[in-house]
């Protein structure tokens, strides 16, 4: 059974996600709070397998300094709940992210009562989920050895491609802001996310890292240096002309966008001008994608294991054998310019392949 500690500056809410989560017998709700005070210590003492907190609590600036202390003192998995809102109040949402929390949920808040279910099940899922993620304490790991990239020919200018789901919005903001002004590539990213949330994260990335951060649009001609998220509910791959296309095709992995749908479209256009990155994450979004990117001599990245919130995406890319580096974010950020640099050089050498 899974004991879960409710915290909430309404409640109402509160006692209505409780009675929503007693339905099911795997959910145990060891009480209800209102406060950031009650909230510290009901984590302490209940020790619950999961807290779902709203992030304005009373006597609270933003639900940080709760998630901070419980993350210092007791730390277990945090999910944070959230109506969708505008992007400045959004921020707030991923700051949390980057505090210690390990998702967030939009509360059930559809009049549809079809709509409302599907919003219910979402939330229970999280949290039988996000219950099972053991909390990681990041630790800096001993620099590893420079990688030379082997000389090979490249079709055209480089193209980073990322791929993230749970946990991944505080490790995009860490490996973003420690690129340099002059990155040389273009970045595209499929974060999966809450519906709703994706305007947020785009205005808290650019806001944190100094970097352009833009939502992708169709036929928007990619310009190195800039990131480019794929919006929600739809795929988002690349043409020949280095250009971002938008498309309703179907769900890959039971999700769009997808990670998938964007490597295998990049690998068709940029081929071994191509580095891949598959972070923190549920599932197997992406890793065999990947490895077609190894197989056409792109450059291809998993986060490791210690510094993952889940590592599902990063985990099976790694027994795809799709995964030529594994690295934490920090030596991520360390290591894209070096490999984006030489990847230029031998493309002003004029060493070009023809396009897939």
């Amino acid at each position: 059974m899974i004991k879960v500690l409710i915290a909430d500056k309404s409640p109402q809410t509160a006692r209505y996600i409780r009675d929503l989560l007693s339905e099911d017998e795997k959910f145990s709700v060891l009480n209800i709070v209102n406060n950031s005070s009650d909230t510290i210590e009901l984590a302490r003492s209940l020790k619950p397998d999961l807290l779902l907190m709203d992030l304005a609590l009373p006597h609270s600036e933003d639900g940080f300094e709760v998630i901070r202390v419980i993350m210092e003192t007791s730390p277990l998995p945090i999910v944070i709940m959230s109506y969708k809102e505008t992007n400045s109040q959004t921020v707030n949402t991923f700051n949390a992210l980057q505090a210690g929390a390990v998702a967030l949920i939009s509360k059930p808040e559809d009049s549809d009562p079809e709509k409302r279910t599907i919003e219910e099940s979402k939330l229970k899922e999280t949290v039988r989920l996000m219950s099972e993620v053991k909390v990681v304490t990041r630790r800096r790991k001993k620099s590893q050895r420079d990688f030379e990239i082997e000389s090979e020919i490249q079709p055209k200018s480089p193209l980073v491609v990322i791929g993230a789901s749970t946990g991944g919005p505080p490790v995009l903001q860490a490996i973003l802001s420690n690129l340099p002004a002059n990155f040389p590539s273009a970045i595209l990213v499929v974060q999966h996310i809450t519906e709703g949330f994706v305007n947020g994260l785009q205005v808290w990335l650019e806001r944190t890292t100094n970097k352009k951060v833009l939502l992708a649009s169709h036929g928007e001609k990619i310009i190195p240096g800039r990131v480019y998220i794929a919006p929600d509910n739809c795929q988002m791959g690349v043409d020949f002309e280095e250009r971002i296309v938008l498309r309703d095709d179907p769900p890959e992995n039971n999700i769009r966008p997808s990670v998938s749908y964007l490597f295998r479209s990049s690998c068709r256009v940029y081929k071994s001008a191509l580095i891949a990155v598959l972070l923190t994450g549920m599932g197997k979004d992406g890793a065999k994608e990947m490895k077609q990117i190894r197989e056409y001599g792109g450059i291809t990245i998993a986060q490791d294991r210690d510094s993952s919130i889940v590592y599902g995406m990063p985990g099976a890319a790694i027994e795809y054998n799709a995964v030529r580096y594994i690295f934490d974010p920090a030596q991520i950020a360390q290591k894209l310019p070096a490999f984006t640099h030489q990847i230029l050089k031998r493309i002003e050498k004029g060493n070009k392949d023809e396009l897939i």
